[in-house]
C-alpha cells in the first residue's frame, strides 16, 4: 500500500480480464484504500498466473481455488471475502486488513435460452441442484479448492439483481459508461 500510494501505478496486478470478478475486486480495493495500480488484464486467469510466475507482474487477482493449487508457489496477502475461508484460514480478508468494501465473487451459473419452456426450465434446475448437493461432487469440489454456493433460480435472480447495482455503482464511480 505504501508503494502504491508513493509511486501511483507502479504495483502490476494481473488479473484474468477486463471487468470480470477479480478486477473488479481490484477496482474495489483502489477506491476503498485510495490508491492506483497498473491493472494488466489477460485471456483468462492461466495467462494471470503465469505472469505472476514468471515474474512479469507484481502480483494477481485470482481465484481462490487457483491460488490454492498454486502451494507454495505464490504468496496469498488477502481474500476479498467475508469472513476467513475454510481452505485457507491463514489468509486475512480485506476486512480484517481495513477494507471492508473488498467483498467478490466469481461464481457460475447455469443459463438456458430465451423462450425455454417452463417445464424444462424446473426438470433442468431440480437435476442440476441433485447433482449439485451430491455428497460425492461436494467432496471433490472441496479437493479441488471449489467453494460451492448453491442458489436455486429465484435465489440468483435476487443475486444478480444486486451485484447488478453493486458493479454498475462501482464502473460509474471510475468512469465507465455503456
Amino acid at each position: 500500500m505504501a508503494q502504491s500510494k508513493a509511486a501511483p501505478g507502479s504495483i502490476t496486478v494481473g488479473n484474468a480480464g477486463m471487468y470480470v470478478g477479480q478486477h473488479l475486486a481490484t477496482l474495489l480495493l483502489e477506491n476503498e484504500a485510495n490508491i492506483e495500480l497498473e491493472d494488466v488484464p489477460f485471456q483468462g486467469a492461466a495467462d494471470a498466473i503465469a505472469s505472476l510466475l514468471g515474474g512479469h507482474t507484481d502480483v494477481v487477482a485470482g481465484n481462490l481455488s487457483d491460488i490454492y493449487r498454486l502451494g507454495d508457489e505464490v504468496i496469498p496477502l488477502a481474500i476479498a471475502t467475508e469472513e476467513r475461508h475454510s481452505f485457507a484460514p491463514d489468509i486475512p480478508t480485506f476486512s480484517e486488513l481495513g477494507f471492508t468494501d473488498v467483498i467478490m465473487s466469481t461464481d457460475r451459473g447455469i443459463a438456458a435460452r430465451q423462450g425455454t419452456p417452463p417445464e424444462v426450465i424446473d426438470k433442468l434446475e431440480k437435476a442440476f441442484i441433485e447433482i449439485l448437493t451430491d455428497e460425492k461432487f461436494l467432496d471433490e469440489m472441496e479437493q479441488a479448492g471449489a467453494d460451492m454456493l448453491i442458489m436455486n433460480r429465484e435465489e440468483m435472480i435476487e443475486e444478480i439483481k444486486i451485484r447488478t447495482e453493486t458493479y454498475q455503482e462501482l464502473l460509474d464511480s471510475i468512469g465507465v459508461t455503456d
